[in-house]
């Protein structure tokens, strides 16, 4: 499979490893002093949506003074994202930083954060899960993670090979870590 299998499913699978990704990002997160972040997860989260959540979550929860993590939720309409991103940004101790899932969630948060008057990262910082060429070539450069493709394919195939010539393949996940992409929108919090 390629992708990666929910908690209790055991199945050969070759993805990134997720759960890093969101251990990492923590730790980007805490070293910059951020101690409130939003984490912005698609409508129908995935099994590697999920895991990308924990690792930053359970990260939080290892440090000395936790981060305090809040969920938004990324649909069911680009009306009810924006509502809710207009309420993240209203409230009184908003995040100083925001951590989206995937690049187009990550882009309507830029574009709402700068209308509403904020600075990216000035007054909050931006972090994506993923990337795509496109956005490689933005500016400010997006702080984010990107996909070892040909490693990826690579271990894909040769898993099928294996079982297409009849060999025992282990129903285990094949994690490949991630390219940790700094770009630009990560910076301290605002001292307020």
């Amino acid at each position: 499979m390629l992708g990666s299998c929910h908690e209790g499913i055991r199945l050969p699978s070759v993805d990134l490893n997720y759960y890093a990704i969101g251990w990492h990002a923590a730790g980007c997160l805490a070293k910059s002093g951020h101690r409130r972040v939003a984490v912005v997860l698609p409508h129908r989260a995935l099994a590697g949506d999920l895991a990308c959540l924990h690792g930053l979550v359970d990260y939080s929860r290892r440090l000395r003074e936790p981060i305090e993590v809040a969920e938004v939720i990324a649909g069911p309409t680009r009306a009810s994202f924006v509502a809710a991103l207009t309420r993240l940004l209203a409230r009184p101790e908003r995040p100083t930083a925001i951590f989206c899932i995937h690049v187009a969630e990550a882009l309507l948060v830029l574009a709402h954060v700068l209308r509403s008057g904020l600075r990216v990262p000035e007054d909050i910082s931006l972090l994506c899960r993923e990337t795509i060429p496109a956005v490689d070539a933005g500016l400010p450069e997006l702080t984010r993670y990107g996909r070892q493709v040909v490693r990826q394919a690579n271990l894909a195939v040769r898993i099928a090979r294996s079982m297409l010539a009849g060999q025992h393949v282990p129903a285990r996940a094949h994690m490949i870590m991630p390219t940790f992409l700094p770009g630009g929108t990560l910076a301290p919090p605002p001292s307020w």
